[in-house]
C-alpha cells in the first residue's frame, strides 16, 4: 500500500504440467501492467532446461494474485533458426502510446543480445516489428515515456544495458505515429 512494506504471497504462477503449455520448464522474467481494471503479466517461458528456447507468454489477474494463463501462448515467439532472435526473447513492460501499445523485447541468438519491438491495441495480440536496436550486448530493456510541447511529438528514452558492461545507456526511439517520424521504429 505505501511503495515501503511488503507482502509475500509466494508461488502465484506454476510451470505447465505439459509440453502443450510451452512452460513446462519454465517461467521467468515477469514484466507486469494494470490497465482497466485487469493485471497483464508477460513472462518468458521453456519447454526445455536448455539455457534459451523460451517465448515471450501471457497470464491476466483481476487481483494481482490469482493468474490465468493465456489460453493461445505464446502471445511473442523468438525468432527461426538463424535470426538474431532465435535463442530466446525476454519482455519489458509495456507502454500505451496514440492508443498502441509498445513492448520493446530483448532477444538473443546464441552470441549477441539485440532489442525488438512488437506491438498491440489490446494487450493480447502482438505484431511483432522485429530488431530495433542492435549491438553486441544489448539487453535489459525499459522504456520511458518522454513528450514534448507537442502532442504529436512523442519518443521513448529507451534505458538498456550493454552487457557484460556496466551502467545504463539511454537511447531515443521513434514509435510509430504516422506521419509525425519519418523512421519509426529506428534508434535515432
Amino acid at each position: 500500500a505505501d511503495g515501503t512494506t511488503w507482502s509475500k504471497y509466494g508461488q502465484v504462477l506454476a510451470r505447465g504440467t505439459t509440453t502443450a503449455t510451452g512452460d513446462k520448464k519454465g517461467l521467468h522474467h515477469p514484466a507486469t501492467i494494470k490497465y482497466d481494471g485487469m493485471y497483464y503479466m508477460y513472462y518468458s517461458a521453456s519447454n526445455t532446461e536448455v539455457l534459451g528456447r523460451e517465448n515471450i507468454h501471457l497470464a491476466t489477474s483481476t487481483d494481482g494474485i490469482s493468474w490465468t494463463k493465456y489460453a493461445n501462448n505464446p502471445v511473442i515467439s523468438k525468432g527461426e533458426s538463424g535470426t538474431w532472435d532465435d535463442e530466446y526473447i525476454r519482455p519489458s513492460q509495456p507502454l500505451f502510446i496514440y492508443n498502441k501499445w509498445y513492448m520493446w523485447y530483448w532477444g538473443y541468438d546464441g552470441a549477441n543480445h539485440q532489442m525488438g519491438l512488437a506491438t498491440s491495441t489490446d494487450l493480447v495480440t502482438w505484431t511483432d516489428k522485429g530488431k530495433v536496436l542492435a549491438g553486441t550486448g544489448v539487453t535489459g530493456s525499459t522504456g520511458v515515456l518522454k513528450q514534448g510541447t507537442d502532442t504529436r511529438d512523442v519518443l521513448v528514452r529507451m534505458l538498456y544495458f550493454n552487457w557484460p558492461a556496466t551502467g545504463g545507456i539511454y537511447n531515443t526511439i521513434a514509435p510509430d505515429v504516422g506521419a509525425t517520424r519519418v523512421t519509426p521504429f529506428i534508434s535515432t
